[in-house]
């Protein structure tokens, strides 16, 4: 057995540059070509306030090691004695409450910066971005996308933009798995595009979740008066966004758990909806009429128009009928840019990266099966839903509907009625109710890691205030980031003044799909470039050994093919803005105002930084968190154990 000072020398940290005044350890030059896959984070001279760069890791064995805290460092003291002690469950030595001074005593000094700790392993992984993903935009959005493409236009939707996600994911899955780095989706274009490019992206993803607490907010406020309660919305808004804060400044190991019980039910919800479904089909329930494929034959398969029947009674409406093949292919178009909404949360994988513990096993894994668990229950859903609604039913949402989103419009619980049973709708009602909810609590979640991830690439000598927001508790919690993440919350506050929810709620969730799909796409561009640099004979890694971490499959063409689609989808997601009449112009403003602001900001930040782009040469694949390469202990297990590890982690 191994002795604690063994455990300590493993788990501790490296700190020897973190004082050029200190001579009581030298360590050696670094190499000047680091091996792949043991590169061991080095911080900087305090003097050096920035992050560190690849010339600054160290190689050495000895950097594993936490160098005693010199007589000029008395500030460090503390942090050893407690990085020498703390060990987690698994026998590990803990490094996750290390301290990264960057400003020295005295003056102007605004304390120690703790990093994230890594503490989630792949079942929290899966069940955040799970619970962060499966919401509304399934359980409800789903009625709308049949209601416009119909029965075989509704699974097409979700069909194709899956595939389009899926290229989306296999390409950050690769590179979330090789760089497990805080503010992943930032990181990846600054190193292997442009800085302004990965700041622009950076701060649009922050305003798509920070937008997403409000939106969501206000779609569970929203669902709860649909049960006609006496209850204030004010009231309930509040109560909502107290019980979600209170959970994310608990701690990740906290949120980590909830969220995996949240994940757990929603699948779990899904899945009793498809069975529930079938069952329906087939006869369940007191009228006792069996369905078949009735809805799927040639009238309910397909609308005869764009936007279905009811164009003529919508305000705004469309002049002339668009009809035909053409008809049917603008209503799919626009159900696959609703259907984008559905799918927004499975990037969240990378967003955990840093709080990870065993990165480079949990990370590929958990990339691939949250897009197959989430395309495989959707398509399911849509596909057994749209068997027993067909798109001419009264209930579901127009594309222009103003009716509240209750859980009354929910195709599910459409199905439900029609087929007489009276106890179920009040059950669904309350699951969607819980889905919208938890889905806010993943918002607070990958919104303050965004932010937290900006702020500490900012100098806190230049950026003294809005580095702050880079501060973490001592049990790794970015307080400031999860406070400063809520500032759009109080627009859910707007609904009690009068104001119609419904229209709010329709252009925030448009806002946000747009700015999520620029996200996504600028993330393939920096695979295919992160690629092409893997291809240069220098390259720190080699992409067909067995030592990488994750190979996606046909690259670099899945990342072309999902850059195109999210390119095509953000260009044409407001068609319809100027096929209806009269011209809406919140309409417009929903579908391109993320395109507005993304292109102004990275202009103005390109002509202040005056950057050119990255050169192959320069981009850096390096990792500067510790412990990254740290594997899982091979236990055996029994079939049953395994298979359900295999499945949730």
């Amino acid at each position: 057995m191994a002795s604690s000072n063994d455990w300590s020398r493993e788990a501790s940290i490296s700190l020897q540059h973190i004082n050029s005044t200190s001579t009581s350890h030298t360590p050696p030059p670094p190499p000047a070509h680091p091996a792949p896959h043991t590169t061991e984070a080095a911080f900087p001279p305090a003097s050096h306030l920035r992050a560190p760069t690849l010339d600054s890791i160290s190689q050495h064995p000895s950097s594993r090691t936490l160098r005693p805290p010199s007589a000029d460092e008395p500030w460090l003291h503390h942090h050893h004695e407690e990085a020498s002690k703390r060990s987690d469950s698994d026998g590990f030595e803990f490094e996750g409450r290390r301290a990264r001074p960057r400003v020295q005593p005295g003056g102007a000094n605004f304390g120690t910066y703790y990093d994230l700790r890594p503490l989630l392993v792949r079942r929290h992984i899966l069940m955040i971005s799970l619970s962060g993903t499966i919401g509304v935009g399934i359980l409800i959005s789903s009625g709308q996308i049949i209601k416009l493409t119909g029965s075989g236009g509704a699974l097409l939707s979700y069909f194709l933009t899956g595939f389009i996600i899926h290229c989306v994911m296999s390409s950050l899955g690769e590179m979330v798995s090789l760089i497990p780095e805080a503010g992943a989706l930032m990181e990846y274009p600054t190193r292997f595009i442009d800085g302004a490019l990965g700041w622009t992206i950076a701060g649009s993803y922050w305003f798509a979740y920070a937008m997403g607490v409000c939106t969501l907010t206000t779609s569970t406020a929203i669902l709860v008066k649909g049960w006609e309660t006496d209850v204030g919305q004010g009231w309930i808004i509040t109560a909502i966004l107290v019980v979600v804060i209170l959970i994310n400044v608990f701690g990740v190991r906290v949120f980590g758990e909830i969220e995996y019980v949240f994940g757990f039910m929603k699948v779990i919800l899904l899945v009793g909806l498809t069975i529930l479904m079938l069952a329906i089909n087939r006869g369940a329930g007191p009228k006792g009429r069996v369905i078949g494929i009735d809805n799927w034959k040639a009238p309910y398969r397909f609308p005869p128009n764009f936007g279905g029947i009811a164009n003529p009674a919508m305000t705004p409406h469309l002049p002339a009928t668009i009809g035909g093949t053409l008809g049917q292919f603008l209503s799919v178009w626009k159900g696959m840019t609703i259907a984008a909404f559905a799918y927004i949360g499975v990037e969240i994988v990378a967003v955990t990266a840093s709080e990870a513990k065993y990165p480079r096993d949990d990370l590929p894994r958990a990339t691939r099966r949250i897009f197959w668990l989430t395309f495989s229950l959707y398509v399911s859903a849509v596909f057994f839903v749209s068997l027993n609604v067909p798109y001419t039913d009264a209930g579901l949402l127009n594309l222009y509907d103003q009716r509240p989103t209750t859980g009354n419009l929910s195709p599910f619980v459409i199905a439900i009625k029609n087929a007489g049973i009276d106890v179920l709708p009040g059950f669904i009602n309350a699951a969607l109710l819980f889905a919208s909810w938890s889905t806010t609590n993943s918002s607070v979640f990958v919104a303050s890691r965004t932010l937290y991830g900006m702020a500490t690439k900012l100098d806190p000598a230049e950026y003294r205030y809005l580095s702050i927001l880079g501060r973490t508790t001592r049990k790794g919690v970015p307080m400031t980031a999860i406070f400063a993440s809520c500032i759009f919350a109080p627009l859910a506050y707007l609904q009690c003044g009068g104001k119609d929810p419904q229209e709010l709620l329709s252009v925030f969730s448009q806002v946000e799909t747009v700015a999520c799909l620029i996200v996504w796409m600028c993330q393939c561009l920096a695979f295919i470039r992160f690629y092409n640099g893997l291809q240069s004979p220098s390259a720190p890694h080699d992409r067909l050994s067995n030592d990488y971490p994750y190979r996606s499959a046909f690259q670099p063409w899945t990342a072309y093919f999902g850059f195109t689609g999210c390119f095509l989808l953000i260009l044409f997601n407001g068609f319809d803005v100027f096929l209806f009449q009269p011209f809406v112009g919140s309409n417009f403003l929903a579908a391109y105002l993320a395109v507005i602001v993304f292109a102004a900001v990275y202009a103005l930040l390109k002509c202040v930084r005056r950057a050119p782009l990255v050169a192959r040469s320069q981009m850096d694949y390096s990792v500067h968190r510790e412990n990254f390469d740290r594997r899982r202990a091979k236990r055996d297990v029994g079939r049953v154990r395994g298979f359900l590890s295999w499945v949730f982690g």
